[in-house]
């Protein structure tokens, strides 16, 4: 090749990078953006996945003294209708 075929290829390269240079920055900046929103998104549904797991635990030890609760109703139930007759 010619230094006239260098050159023309050199300004060409040129001046293809510095017109996609601006829509690559364009397109790395929305991406960061995008990340940071799923990193955040990742964190808010690990804290609702703790809270949820607390309420569940909770919810399973109310459910186990309700039922502790009612059979000791029930006992009560029992000995009072026994003493009655």
């Amino acid at each position: 090749m010619t230094p006239i075929d260098w050159g023309v290829l050199g300004a060409f390269l040129s001046t293809s990078i510095l017109i996609l240079l601006p829509w690559m920055l364009k397109v790395h900046a929305r991406l960061a953006v995008a990340l940071t929103r799923l990193e955040n998104l990742e964190s808010r549904l690990a804290a609702m996945a703790e809270k949820m797991d607390e309420l569940v635990q909770a919810e399973h030890h109310r459910a186990t003294s309700e039922a502790l609760w009612e059979t000791r109703l029930q006992t009560l139930e029992t000995r009072f209708g026994e003493s009655e007759l």
